[in-house]
């Protein structure tokens, strides 16, 4: 026996087409309607997820931006005559006079009619006198429970 075979090597029989089968057509047209129904299922899901997100989020809806944004670095000073100051704060002339005079509110000028009191020096004022109220009623509510 030689080491050689003698008899003819099987050959590889090719369709003669060359194409898949029909049926492999219609496999592979099957798997790729269920990819495409998945995916459209998942794209659907995360669509409607996005949706209620946006809703949930109102001022996405109803907040308008402004088309020029300008800040003011300074502000001019408004003043008040005492009376007007007095009608301001809602409390009597001679209350403003007397904060005055004991320098609770500092920022002012002396007129021929009396004084130009500055806003912001009339709202420190008011701010602190109230401050002033709230520490005495916590005091007094204090002393009253021991």
């Amino acid at each position: 026996m030689s080491q050689y075979r003698s008899e003819p090597s099987p050959v590889y029989q090719q369709r003669r087409s060359g194409f898949p089968s029909a049926g492999a057509y219609l496999i592979g047209s099957v798997f790729l309607g269920i990819c495409i129904l998945i995916s459209a299922i998942i794209m659907s899901s995360s669509l409607k997820a996005l949706g209620k997100a946006v809703d949930d989020k109102t001022f996405a809806s109803t907040y308008t931006s402004p088309d020029k944004l300008t800040v003011k670095t300074e502000t001019a000073k408004k003043y008040l005559s005492d009376d007007e100051a007095a009608e301001y704060l809602n409390i009597s002339k001679k209350a403003i006079s007397d904060a005055i005079s004991d320098n609770k509110i500092t920022d002012y000028i002396i007129t021929d009619d009396g004084y130009s009191i500055s806003v912001e020096s009339l709202d420190e004022y008011f701010e602190n006198e109230a401050y002033q109220i709230q520490i005495k009623k916590k005091s007094d509510t204090k002393k009253s429970s021991e």
